[in-house]
């Protein structure tokens, strides 16, 4: 695949290339086919900048701890779709990307087999009902705030 410099910038055109912190969230979610795997490597070291670690979950094992805990909101956020979008028009090569898919993906048998988390980049819902909609967001929610130390690198 093709190499390049994530770097801060003053005026980013997105939140990797600011100096915000970033919570857990996987990078091109937009894709119809994100990839499987994207090494991150830093190319300085500076004693001076504080923070930049990153950090890795098993999103596979929170999906399924999230399902026994909370099989409701598991449902929701397998069956109602999320937008996953990419939009810069003011720069070099502008682009527009969406594709909406749910947050958590199962196969006929119930495994997952996808999870899709990436708030920096989701745009609107589009065509839910209001009750689906506010299921939905209570599911995000919870979603969000789960946290399992001993799945976090």
């Amino acid at each position: 695949g093709e190499s390049f410099d994530v770097i801060a910038t003053p005026k980013p055109i997105n939140i990797a290339y600011s100096e915000e912190k970033l919570d857990y969230h996987m990078d091109l979610a937009y894709y119809e086919s994100p990839p499987g795997l994207q090494l991150l490597h830093c190319l300085r070291f500076d004693e001076e900048v504080k923070g930049g670690e990153s950090l890795f979950v098993d999103s596979f094992a929170v999906a399924e701890h999230f399902r026994q805990v909370y099989p409701k909101h598991f449902q929701t956020l397998c069956t109602v779709p999320a937008t996953f979008q990419k939009i810069h028009y003011d720069r070099e090569n502008p682009v527009h990307i969406t594709y909406r898919r749910p947050h958590i993906s199962v196969n006929e048998s119930g495994d997952i087999i996808g999870v899709f988390w990436s708030p920096p980049f989701e745009g609107p819902l589009l065509d839910i009902s209001g009750t689906r909609c506010e299921q939905y967001f209570v599911a995000y929610k919870k979603f969000a705030e789960v946290r399992i130390p001993s799945l976090s690198l």
